[in-house]
């Protein structure tokens, strides 16, 4: 050892707390800090004036007792953090034992509640036996032994009240649905008192109707329903009906008879491969609708099962009622998918009208309330009223058109178009000293009819061609002009030909009274009328503004011939 210098003692042993591992760190700490302390006082001794250590062995001293003190405090720290995480667990107990206990006094009061309503609860039949009995019926079961009995009394007494409740609100339904019944019944009531005076009204408010379409308000025409609905299918049945309603004359047909001239026409066309079972197909149903449209005029309605389409045979033409409704194929389409092997494989084709006079219009079906697929801008279908009408006019146009042919035929030997049959709506038309020196038939089809005329007006003759279309008077005839022979006078006639076409063609209208019914039904005879006054009036070089009607036409009123396919 150096001469000298004081030797360093070690640092004092560990507090009696932190060997031993105890609780108690203030002791420890107070001890350490003390020790601390007084190494801390040695070592400010040991320094020199200049501020150098004289001694390592006090500073290793004071910062072991450092790390002493770090330790204590870490072992603090971390039993702590133990004892605090013991509070919460404790505390956690604590708070789960209070739920528990306020929803035990929650659970009290309210079976406490559930009793008293109980108690309270009011029940007819239970009052009426108290009264009968004199004392209470509600037996006690006693106080409960176990916990499991006490149970099974509450979900006793509880099904007990659900059950009551149930019957109580069952009752208010009942007496709910009884106040309706009762109401209802009332109105119900009412109303029939009242019906006898609301038929009265609605006989009364129907009786226009009833005249405009002929019916009456009995049950006279109750058997002829009946006596329908029993023979016809149910396609002329409605036909039938539809007919009715507008107050046409209509009647049921029976024994219809399959035409043997199609059997024929069959045979004929397919040769060996004629099939007798394929001209089943055209077997018509056996009864048959018949409407009288009045001079022996009849219009027959008729079933083809196997296609499912109306036929109509008529004595006038009815080809052309509508736009494109020829009757030549079957309507149904169809018919071609289900019978693909029909007539050689060409499908379905009717036979000729020569054959099969009933054909199966478009308008037919209408009438019996079938709507096959139509081609794209096919029209609309009209009404029944339209179709009703339509065929009215037809019929009606048909034979006026006979007899002014046979009446035009007489004069075609230089007879006087004077002698003609007008329109009594036009009689203003003027007379004229032309002749009508030739009148035959040249062309019959089954769609128009040519004929050839020739008028004569002093030496100027004038060849004219008349085409009368099946569905006159809806399109009027058509004139052509051509010059027999050349006049003296009339230099100029050929050139007023084309006027006069126009005259005759496109302004016809003129000539009748359309707002009629039949206004339009006489306009051949007042297109001959006209021509053969202005073709007077070309032959002597007059101005046609001298004939009744006409006038000298300039300018836009000069409209181009109208052209008909």
């Amino acid at each position: 050892m150096t001469k000298g210098k004081k030797k360093l003692t070690t640092p004092s042993s560990e507090p009696a707390a932190f060997t031993a591992g105890g609780d108690d760190y203030a002791a420890a700490f107070l001890a350490c800090s003390s020790q601390m302390i007084n190494t801390l006082k040695q070592l400010s001794d040991s320094l020199d004036k200049k501020g150098k250590k004289k001694s390592v062995d006090l500073e290793l001293n004071v910062n072991v007792d450092l790390l002493k003190l770090k330790r204590l405090n870490r072992y603090a720290l971390m039993d702590l953090a133990k004892a605090t995480d013991s509070l919460e667990g404790a505390k956690k107990s604590v708070d789960q034992a209070s739920l528990d206990l306020q929803n035990l006094l929650y659970e009290k009061e309210h079976l406490q509640r559930e009793i008293q309503m109980a108690k309270e609860l009011q029940c007819k039949e239970l009052t009426s036996l108290q009264a009968a009995e004199g004392e209470d019926v509600v037996v006690s079961m006693g106080k409960p032994k176990t916990q499991e009995e006490h149970k099974a009394n509450l979900d006793r007494l509880a099904g007990r009240l659900e059950k009551r409740r149930e019957l109580k609100r069952t009752l208010e339904e009942v007496e709910e649905e009884k106040k309706r019944l009762i109401q209802e019944n009332s109105q119900k009531k009412e109303f029939l008192a009242s019906l006898p005076h609301h038929l009265q009204q609605l006989n009364a408010a129907s009786e226009p109707l009833r005249k405009y379409m002929k019916l009456s308000a009995g049950n006279q025409d109750r058997e002829k329903y009946d006596a329908a609905r029993t023979l016809l299918c149910k396609e002329l049945y409605v036909v039938f009906c539809n007919l009715v309603s507008f107050g046409e004359d209509v009647c049921t047909v029976s024994c219809v008879r399959f035409s043997p001239k199609i059997k024929a026409w069959f045979a004929e066309t397919n040769g060996e491969d004629y099939k007798s079972d394929e001209v089943e197909v055209l077997r018509p149903h056996a009864h048959s609708v018949e409407w009288s449209l009045g001079n022996g005029e009849v219009v027959k309605f008729n079933y083809l099962p196997d296609l499912q389409i109306i036929i109509v045979e008529s004595a006038t033409p009815m080809l052309n009622l509508f736009p494109s409704d020829t009757g030549i194929s079957t309507p149904n389409a169809t018919n071609h998918h289900t019978y693909p092997d029909y007539n050689s494989g060409d499908g379905i084709v009717l036979p000729p009208k020569d054959v099969m006079p009933a054909r199966p219009f478009v308008w037919a079906q209408w009438i019996g309330g079938m709507y096959f697929a139509v081609k794209e801008g096919t029209r609309v279908e009209p009404s029944i009223r339209t179709i009703v009408r339509m065929v009215k006019m037809r019929v009606r146009a048909y034979k006026t058109l006979g007899e002014l042919l046979e009446e035009i035929g007489g004069l075609g030997k230089g007879g006087s178009v004077n002698e003609l049959k007008l329109h009594p709506s036009c009689d203003w038309l003027s007379e004229t000293s032309a002749t009508l020196s030739k009148w035959e038939e040249v062309e019959s089809g089954e769609e128009e009819r040519v004929f050839k005329c020739v008028v004569t007006a002093g030496k100027e003759v004038l060849g004219c061609r008349v085409f009368v279309g099946i569905d006159y008077p809806v399109r009027a005839p058509k004139f052509e002009f051509s010059r027999v022979q050349p006049g003296n006078k009339t230099a100029n006639a050929d050139g007023n030909l084309k006027e006069l076409e126009m005259e005759i063609n496109t302004r016809y209208e003129s000539l009748a009274d359309n707002t009629l019914e039949d206004g339009m039904d006489f306009i051949l005879t007042h297109q001959i009328r006209r021509l053969c006054a202005v073709w007077e009036k070309i032959a002597t070089g007059t101005q046609w503004g001298s004939i009744g009607g006409v006038r000298v036409r300039k300018g836009k009123d000069r409209k181009k011939a109208i052209a008909f396919d």
